[in-house]
């Protein structure tokens, strides 16, 4: 079960996630309908909310583990998902399908990072997870505290954002090309 931050405004993302899934073989999945804000600051705050929402269900569900995942979703190709789960780790307390920015040594994040475009969070870490104030980023916020937990990253990176106009930007982005520059491995792409 993937759970998918997904206003309802956003449309224009429906499909492309819809076909994302097909092409996956995702069948069991939840959107999270969030609004989206007028300014900057309004949008990162409801951002965080729907991520901190998500985790607040798993909590009172006591749920083992519960996969988050962002509407602008798209894997690098076939088999990327199951690849994502077969390789989760043993010991985590976030894994993430990728990250833009950040140091990465032995698949571990090793400072503060960008890109909650899919992540596992294991129960141990919900309370830090909920207790995190984040102002700005949320994942910039969540990585920042790298040396106390145990943050991992798929290898390779499994998916990117799409380039559907951002909602944190209100702006369309070249992350592919963030991810290139950083030299990250991607799912049968290099």
């Amino acid at each position: 079960m993937i759970h998918v931050l997904h206003p309802s405004s956003r449309v224009d993302r429906y499909q492309l996630l819809m076909t994302q899934f097909a092409e996956q073989g995702i069948t069991e999945y939840t959107l999270w309908d969030n609004k989206i804000g007028e300014s900057m600051r309004d949008r990162r705050a409801l951002i965080a909310s729907g991520h901190k929402k998500i985790v607040q269900f798993a909590k009172n569900n006591n749920l083992p583990k519960i996969i988050i995942a962002e509407n602008d979703l798209s894997f690098f190709g076939p088999g990327a998902w199951q690849y994502y789960l077969d390789h989760t780790p043993d010991d985590y307390d976030m894994y993430f399908g990728m990250i833009y920015d950040g140091h990465i040594e032995n698949n571990r994040v090793m400072s503060k990072a960008s890109g909650f475009t899919l992540y596992t969070i294991h129960e141990r870490f919900y309370d830090a997870f909920l207790g995190c104030n984040a102002t700005g980023h949320i994942d910039i916020a969540i990585t920042s505290q790298h040396a106390q937990y145990k943050f991992m990253v798929c290898d390779p990176m499994i998916c990117e954002q799409n380039d559907t106009q951002s909602d944190n930007f209100m702006g369309k982005l070249d992350l592919r090309q963030r991810l290139l520059d950083n030299n990250r491995k991607l799912f049968n792409l290099n």
